[in-house]
């Protein structure tokens, strides 16, 4: 499928990989790992014929290879109509359609290669995406100009996921999607049919999603079989076995030099002293594997503060006279260890916001503790708090000073250093990772040693090594965490109690993280759906499952009514043309297909109609 040899990417600082190797077979799901700034989505560049490389990478010939788009050009679409319109060939052949100088042949072929590609469902496939990465029917019909970044980037995503594929590279792919998202991309990503290569810092979807993991170290590409989990077991196996190898051959080098050192000047012994540096010479070298850099993150301990932090009572909140959310009653203690979960949109940040100070109430009433320090961290705030011109160092000082701290070198350096950005201290904002600029506001925001941490999507530029970092930091912390995420082993590892916003409320959540996965997984009606976007799968007679019945006769109508038009279509044709016998034949394969799909929508109907009696 993919065959990649003695590959070497360098840039005029720094090089990628030197004479690097991978194989990938058809069918396997294998992410992609390394540090911040390794180089692994400068290799999906490549792939994809977008980075210069020496060596070869070869594909499997006809592979249909699809990546995520980073800009969407034309914003007046909606995202259905972008989504839908991703599909080429598609909607190439739509356009040939209205050719008024095509032959009748050429019309029966596209109308053939259209029921091929499952054209007359595009509609409800590209709309199951859309639902399926949080866009309800209103969302999915308004121009992609009214939505955020974010937004646009899911869109984006859903085209890539809409067209056909072999191949899909994916980078990052969950940074713009919330919980319930993430897991139905998940269950998108278990059921397609081809080859994956995916970029991701997040351990349980690397978990569930991957059969293999492909490590980019020390500029070479190694390839474990299994998850994420299977990797590390296996990465360290192997560490502790070339560690073995290595010590045994040191002993024995040892060994050997002490013979010689002893009989070396020795006539009677010179010739076995001789043989012995022969065998020392070729004793074999053992490379150890070069560790990973050392991930920190070192919270400051809070001033104790009497419970409680916080105490809301009957309250609402929200925008412009809007509310989001109402019949607030909360309170927060100290220790207090808090996941909010719920879907984009429902409430989660404006709950975060209300607490940061952010925003005010509506109605009803709020305290807080004398003493409370409260730290809020979030994604946009690395757009409008940090500035790109400045360094780390600079930032550092120049909130010290408002603080009334001696902004001393020595200070600033040692608390940079707590959350691991010492080294780029006096490098410019604009030259540094994502992942630095993410430590970088959390040491800004934690300058003043708060009690309480509000920390929404924190991990979406951290590598795994900081999100670990980060989990062991938070246990560590002696004060109370206010936690958005959509990494489930973050929350599984640091939460202690979930809140749930849904339907314009926030109430705890009855259960772990896995019930709240659970609780979702059995809520989401296209999840079977899933399947009918992959390549293989694309036929008129698939079989859903899963689905409310009701829905599924709805879909299977719409397309038997889209199969008898484009029946029709030909039918009309016959009576145009001279030489119908390439009509004739498609009007044939339709009947066939058409007499397939009938029998299949009277077996869905008796079924619903044994449901409705069994429930009386």
């Amino acid at each position: 499928m993919i065959n990649l040899q003695n590959i070497s990417i360098h840039f005029p600082s720094i090089s990628i990989l030197e004479n690097a190797n991978l194989f990938i077979d058809k069918g396997q799901k294998a992410g992609l790992v390394a540090p911040n700034g390794a180089g692994k989505t400068t290799l999906l560049q490549a792939i994809l014929g977008k980075q210069d490389f020496s060596g070869k990478i070869e594909l499997a010939k006809n592979l249909l290879l699809v990546s995520v788009a980073q800009h969407i050009s034309n914003l007046d679409k909606s995202p259905l109509s972008h989504v839908i319109d991703s599909h080429q060939e598609r909607s190439f052949l739509l356009k040939q359609l209205e050719n008024k100088n095509i032959s009748t042949e050429q019309i029966a072929d596209i109308y053939e290669r259209l029921i091929t590609i499952d054209a007359y469902s595009a509609e409800a496939r590209a709309s199951n995406i859309l639902k399926g990465l949080g866009f309800d029917d209103v969302m999915q019909k308004k121009p992609l100009n009214t939505l955020s970044g974010g937004w646009q980037m899911r869109v984006a995503l859903a085209s890539a996921l809409f067209v056909p594929s072999d191949l899909l590279l994916l980078d990052e792919p969950t940074n713009h999607l919330d919980l319930e998202a993430t897991i139905w991309l998940e269950n998108f990503l278990i059921n397609y049919k081809g080859t994956i290569i995916l970029i991701s810092h997040d351990r349980n979807f690397l978990n569930n999603v991957c059969d293999h993991i492909i490590y980019l170290n020390a500029k070479k590409l190694e390839i474990y079989k299994g998850n994420y989990d299977a990797f590390i077991k296996n990465k360290a196996m192997k560490l502790n076995l070339l560690a073995k190898n290595a010590a045994k051959i040191e002993e024995k080098r040892k060994h050997i030099q002490k013979f010689i050192d002893r009989f070396k000047a020795k006539a009677t012994k010179a010739k076995q002293a001789q043989s012995r540096i022969k065998m020392l010479a070729k004793l074999q070298e053992i490379s150890l594997l070069p560790k990973d850099p050392e991930t920190i993150f070192d919270f400051p301990e809070p001033q104790k503060v009497s419970p409680p932090l916080l105490k809301i009572e009957n309250a609402s909140t929200g925008y412009d006279g809007t509310i989001v959310l109402k019949k607030l009653n909360i309170v927060l203690n100290p220790l207090d260890k808090i996941a909010v979960l719920g879907k984009n949109g429902n409430g989660k940040s404006t709950l975060a916001k209300l607490i940061a100070k952010k925003i005010p109430l509506m109605s009803g009433n709020i305290f807080f503790a004398n003493n409370l320090k409260i730290a809020y961290f979030a994604q946009n705030l690395l757009e409008t708090e940090i500035n790109k011109n400045n360094t780390p160092f600079e930032h550092i000082f120049k909130k010290m000073q408002l603080l009334g701290k001696n902004p001393l070198r020595k200070n600033i350096l040692a608390h940079l250093a707590k959350y691991g950005i010492v080294s780029c201290a006096d490098t410019s904002c604009s030259c540094i990772s994502g992942g630095q600029l993410s430590r970088l506001m959390l040491a800004l925001i934690c300058l003043d040693n708060p009690n309480l941490l509000i920390l929404d999507e924190p991990t979406n530029h951290l590598d795994i090594d900081a999100r670990d970092a980060l989990i062991d930091a938070l246990n560590s912390y002696e004060g109370t965490i206010i936690l958005i995420t959509h990494d489930f082993h973050l929350i599984e590892t640091t939460a202690d109690t979930l809140w749930l916003v849904h339907n314009h409320e926030c109430k705890p959540f009855d259960g772990d993280i896995n019930d709240y996965r659970n609780f979702l997984l059995k809520n989401k009606e296209n999840e079977s759906l899933i399947k009918n976007s992959s390549k293989k799968d694309s036929n008129n007679n698939k079989k859903i499952k899963n689905v409310p019945l009701d829905k599924v006769i709805n879909t299977l109508e719409k397309k038997l009514a889209d199969l008898n038009q484009a029946r029709n279509d030909l039918y009309q044709k016959i009576f145009e043309t001279e030489n119908c016998q390439k009509i004739q034949e498609n009007i044939d394969t339709l009947d066939k297909n058409i007499a397939e799909l009938e029998n299949d929508l009277l077996d869905k109907m008796i079924q619903l109609e044994n449901q409705k009696k069994s429930i009386k």
